[in-house]
């Protein structure tokens, strides 16, 4: 019949081989972002607590004001480098609206656009203070988070 070799049965258990699916936290991969807290300035987030940040690269856009369309990635992760949420592609969200984590909406203001970065450490509590228990349930009440916060661009449909 002449059957390519491509199209041939493969054994059952070599398509289907059992998969480990990790529980609970992913073991660190890496560092958390590097915070010089002599460089450090305070940002108050919605509910009266304030987190400290430092900025690594300042944009040459716009200032972001509340209100602002942005368009923005994140990585937050614990002192330990254990990643808690990456943006596998940048968000686009108004800043100060309450539409993503307080801990990037506060540090989102404030940033010029084009190339802007700021590094963002403080507790669990500040940095998520409106989700409930149960889904943060991965981190610590009292855990240290890191954040690198980058602004691509905003307005990215044009002015209103």
């Amino acid at each position: 019949l002449g059957i390519p070799a491509s199209a041939r049965a493969v054994d059952l258990y070599e398509v289907h081989k059992p998969r480990y699916i990790p529980q609970g936290r992913p073991l660190p991969v890496e560092p958390a972002p590097v915070f010089d807290a002599s460089a450090a300035f305070p940002i108050g987030v919605a509910d009266g607590t304030s987190l400290l940040a430092m900025d690594v690269a300042k944009g040459e856009g716009e200032l972001i004001e509340r209100g602002t369309l942005v368009v923005a990635s994140w990585k937050i992760s614990l002192k330990d480098g254990t990643v808690i949420e990456e943006t596998a592609a940048p968000s686009i969200f108004r800043a100060g609206t309450g539409q993503v984590y307080p801990g990037i909406d506060a540090a989102i203001i404030g940033m010029k656009t084009a190339g802007s970065e700021r590094n963002i450490r403080g507790s669990a509590t500040s940095f998520f203070s409106d989700i409930t228990n149960g889904e943060r349930s991965l981190v610590p009440s009292d855990a240290t988070i890191f954040a690198k916060v980058s602004v691509i661009r905003s307005n990215p449909y044009g002015p209103r």
